[in-house]
């Protein structure tokens, strides 16, 4: 695998892999989004999709019609996905307004779906499905501030479902199973199957063919989020107010 990326981030097992921070991705102009990972799971930005370089470089979605499609089937009976977004107005979104999916029109809707809980005001939650049977799992996973970056990774291994909030665990599910396979390419920023869009940013997606250890979620997490973190690098004391495009 001809791998474009730094090599600080986990390789083994990478399938896809998008950062509007490397031009080997995204150059700043035209409709391509290249996979970085060499395995040609090529992006395409749909409907007014853009890109901004502010910090290092990020797409930017309208929550009516943008979102990047691919031609990315997921077919793993294990993965891991790890993604970088930007919340947006988050508590004004309506239900099951998606971040990123691959989810079927047909139950239990294989794969997955990252969304906004129904019902809720900040509660993002995971739909997803197993060939064990032919329930829709769905997983609460933590509730987000409006106009924040996070970055939220999960895995399943076989046996238990995890999820990572920032780096931190937030879910652990125990089942026995594999992950039921869906036959539609995955989308960001839209539910392919509902066309439910969000109003979001997103810099980076990764997915792997099998579940990241603990210690592989957290070298990733280490590896880019200095991006999304002010550090204090200016005079503090007798400070009143402050103004900075530069960050997050």
């Amino acid at each position: 695998m001809a791998l474009c990326y730094q090599p600080n981030i986990v390789v083994n097992g990478l399938q896809l892999a998008y950062d509007a921070a490397n031009p080997k991705c995204y150059a700043g102009v035209g409709t391509f989004v290249n996979d970085l990972s060499g395995n040609r799971n090529t992006g395409y930005l749909f409907s007014g999709a853009s890109y901004s370089s502010n910090l290092t470089g990020y797409f930017s979605f309208d929550g009516s019609d943008d979102y990047i499609g691919t031609n990315y089937i997921i077919d793993y009976d294990y993965l891991t996905v790890n993604v970088w977004f930007w919340s947006g107005a988050f508590s004004t979104f309506p239900n099951y307004t998606c971040i990123l999916a691959n989810q079927q029109n047909s139950n239990p809707y294989p794969t997955f779906d990252l969304r906004k809980k129904a019902g809720s005001v900040r509660t993002i939650e995971v739909a997803f499905s197993v060939d064990a049977n032919t329930t829709a799992y769905q997983l609460e996973i933590g509730d987000l501030n409006d106009y924040a970056w996070y970055n939220l990774q999960f895995s399943y291994d076989g046996t238990i479902f995890k999820v990572w909030l920032n780096g931190l665990q937030v879910v652990s599910y125990s089942l026995s199973s594999t992950l039921r396979s869906s036959n539609i390419p995955l989308m960001i920023a839209r539910n392919p199957s509902f066309a439910r869009s969000a109003a979001i940013n997103v810099s980076q997606v990764f997915i792997y063919n099998r579940a990241l250890s603990e210690a592989e979620i957290q070298r990733n997490y280490n590896a880019t989020k200095q991006r999304y973190i002010y550090t204090q690098d200016i005079v503090y004391d007798g400070l009143v107010s402050v103004f900075d495009i530069g960050s997050a």
